[in-house]
């Protein structure tokens, strides 16, 4: 299956509207060595023959998937929040995260990768799932690793995964 990495300028994150599709309050995400996996697999064939010959009559395809993964760098509770199931609150100005205590949730975000050079994927309704992976130690960067995979978007109109290129 082929693997590409994105060397990423700038991965945000927003929500998608469940009633017309729309994608609202873009927020950048902090990513281990500006770096996004993405995986396309190749489409998987099945061969029909006919009895007693070599080489098959038809030749039926099932479309590959598209998934991907990156590590977040930022545990602030509303980048928690765009993640892992749970609900942020404010007291005396200070903000805390706090975990759902049901089973896991699909969440639904969409994403946006900026590369280096300045084309973006857009991955408008991305089934993601989130856990955290670090040490309390002073030499650790805490991770927030992160697999998507897009979903239909319910809308003709708006497109699961574009691609665009940089304005001339």
């Amino acid at each position: 299956m082929p693997q590409y990495t994105l060397d990423c300028k700038k991965v945000e994150v927003g929500d998608f509207s469940l009633v017309d599709g729309t994608i609202s309050n873009w927020t950048e995400v902090k990513v281990l060595k500006n770096s996004v996996n993405i995986q396309l697999s190749l489409p998987a064939r099945t061969k029909f023959h006919e009895a007693g010959k070599k080489f098959p009559f038809i030749t039926a395809l099932q479309e590959g998937t598209l998934t991907g993964n990156f590590s977040a760098t930022s545990l602030a509770p509303d980048a928690l929040a765009k993640f892992i199931d749970g609900t942020v609150s404010t007291a005396d100005g200070v903000k805390t995260f706090g975990m759902g205590d049901t089973q896991v949730k699909e969440k639904f975000q969409a994403l946006r990768f900026t590369t280096r050079d300045n084309f973006v994927m857009i991955s408008s309704k991305d089934s993601i799932i989130a856990g955290l992976n670090f040490q309390f130690m002073d030499n650790q960067v805490p991770l927030l690793p992160i697999e998507f995979e897009p979903a239909d978007t319910g809308f003709s109109n708006v497109k699961p995964v574009t691609w665009t290129e940089p304005a001339a």
